[in-house]
């Protein structure tokens, strides 16, 4: 189920929350499409909520069934990139607890120690970066055509989707 897009919703990080809280089931797929046409995201085996505590936040494990084009995958939380007709996923190392930190003024997904992140959004919904992470192991999502310090790259979000799953 469809809980949120850039282009029906509106670009409004209240309005972006309040179509995420839903409660059940508490799968949530996040769909970004750059500027370069890559399309990547995160799945996160809980509820996408403006944190009402600080810290990093996952409950364990969660499994979806991909959306076509993508093959049927039993998954725990991840990070992804489909590019060139390519999927890449990147599943927790076991490194840190860095899974998902949903702000107030912005939402990240995998980290650092020095404030990088394997993807982050910031409150406009219109763009962040993404890094290489230590949470994931992943290589960067986006499209490389903006970089920035600490080796990340931004991207110019086009849409941005929340689907509930499971």
């Amino acid at each position: 189920t469809l809980l949120y897009s850039l282009d029906q919703h509106g670009i409004s990080f209240n309005t972006f929350y309040a179509c995420s809280e839903q409660p059940k089931p508490p799968n949530a797929l996040v769909i970004i499409k750059d500027d370069s046409d890559t399309i990547f995201g995160t799945f996160v085996g809980d509820i996408i909520w403006k944190s009402r505590r600080r810290g990093y936040y996952d409950t364990g494990e969660s499994y979806v069934v991909s959306p076509s084009p993508f093959p049927p995958l039993t998954l725990r939380r991840f990070l992804w990139r489909y590019s060139n007709h390519k999927l890449s996923m990147y599943k927790p190392t076991g490194c840190n607890s860095y899974i998902a930190l949903c702000e107030p003024d912005y939402l990240s997904f995998g980290g650092r120690d020095d404030g990088v992140y394997g993807l982050y959004i910031d409150k406009s919904l219109l763009e962040g970066p993404s890094a290489r992470c230590v949470t994931f192991g992943n290589d960067i999502l986006c499209s490389p055509r903006r970089v920035r310090a600490g080796g990340a790259v931004g991207f110019e979000c086009i849409r941005l989707e929340v689907w509930r799953v499971g």
